[in-house]
């Protein structure tokens, strides 16, 4: 006799296939548990970042209507790199940034350095509980030329040369398109030690904000180099070379705004930043008659600026990038700096640049 037990057998297939895939899909879910990162735990421990680009341009003109005759050439570099650590409530960013470029104009014969900053950054943080987004800071911050400076004039320009001491130390000729040594590398160098509280109240890709204060405590160290106004003697015009003191200590309260984005899916980047300082103690008062008495002492018009606009440190630092290929980009930096100590002028630096860069790390 035939037993037939076809719908039996194929019960329990049907059981195995669906056991099968209940296992399957429980190891499945285990897995992805297991491999879930947690996104406050992955932006933690160390990320380390650097960069380094440069530029040249040439261009040769003659005879051509409109335009002066002569060579004209640019050279830039672009160092960078960043070093980030990150632990719960704790955070401590060190960044480094130098920027360096030369211009040679036509009517010119020397290639001179039009853009020269060295800035070195290292910041500890440490986030309150609620709200995350506060917390106290301390920082050490320097910033310096990496190379020598230099004066130079395309036309024969009368030195007058004042000593340390306020006395004249005669008086020079500069020759044009002789370029003459005022400082030597790394003068002045600027050490600044701040702490106090940090607000970052927004922070979202397109726009990110930044806020500190605090007191803070600076070093300013020329090693004895000489700092240059141009000035008027009736119709001609004339240099002041002024030696400049050794190491003016200062401290005070500090300001800063920081702010950031990108946008147009990453091609664009941006960021702006305004630091304030003003010192309230110093350890040579006299560091600051220069610029009250004015700056063209020679020709006895100076203006007086007052206690405050003597005194009164404030960098300005601004950028705006945009990404043609994954290694190339289109750079804009400005640089505003014054500090008083230095130079009562506000220095200005700024460069455009076709920067080829890669990311080294």
């Amino acid at each position: 006799m035939r037993i037939t037990r076809w719908p039996s057998a194929l019960a329990l297939a049907t059981s195995l296939v669906a056991s099968s895939a209940a296992a399957q899909a429980i190891a499945t879910d285990d897995l992805k548990k297991k491999t879930t990162v947690d996104p406050k735990k992955s932006t933690e421990g160390w990320k380390v970042k650097a960069k380094v680009g440069g530029s040249f341009s040439l261009n040769d003109s003659r005879s051509v209507v409109g335009a002066q005759d002569g060579t004209s050439i640019q050279v830039g570099l672009v160092l960078g790199g960043d070093a980030n650590w990150k632990s719960g409530q704790h955070r401590w960013e060190t960044s480094m940034n130098a920027q360096y470029g030369m211009t040679k104009p036509p009517q010119q014969d020397a290639l001179l350095k039009s853009l020269d900053q060295l800035d070195l950054i290292s910041t500890y943080f440490y986030s309150l509980e609620s709200p995350d987004w506060l917390g106290p800071f301390v920082r050490v911050s320097l910033t310096a030329p990496m190379t020598a400076g230099y004066v130079n004039k395309t036309q024969t320009t009368r030195i007058f040369r004042d000593n340390l001491d306020g006395a004249t130390n005669g008086q020079s000729t500069l020759d044009a398109d002789r370029p003459r040594k005022l400082t030597d590398p790394f003068e002045a160098t600027t050490l600044r030690q701040s702490g106090g509280f940090f607000a970052d109240p927004y922070k979202e890709k397109i726009f990110t904000l930044g806020l500190r204060g605090g007191v803070a405590a600076q070093q300013v160290n020329t090693q004895g180099g000489d700092k240059f106004e141009d000035a008027t003697i009736g119709d001609e015009a004339v240099i002041i070379v002024t030696q400049l003191s050794d190491t003016t200590a200062e401290a005070g309260a500090e300001l800063e705004m920081e702010a950031k984005g990108k946008f147009a899916e990453d091609l664009v980047s941006w960021k702006l930043k305004a630091n304030a300082f003003y010192p309230l103690l110093a350890s040579d008062e006299t560091a600051y008659d220069t610029c009250k008495a004015g700056d063209d002492l020679v020709a006895g018009n100076g203006d007086d600026e007052g206690d405050f606009g003597c005194r009164i440190n404030f960098r300005i630092t601004a950028g705006l990038s945009l990404k043609l290929a994954k290694w190339l980009s289109a750079d804009y930096v400005l640089n505003l700096q014054r500090n008083p100590v230095v130079t009562k002028d506000v220095q200005v630096q700024n460069g455009l640049l076709l920067t080829a860069g890669f990311d080294l790390l």
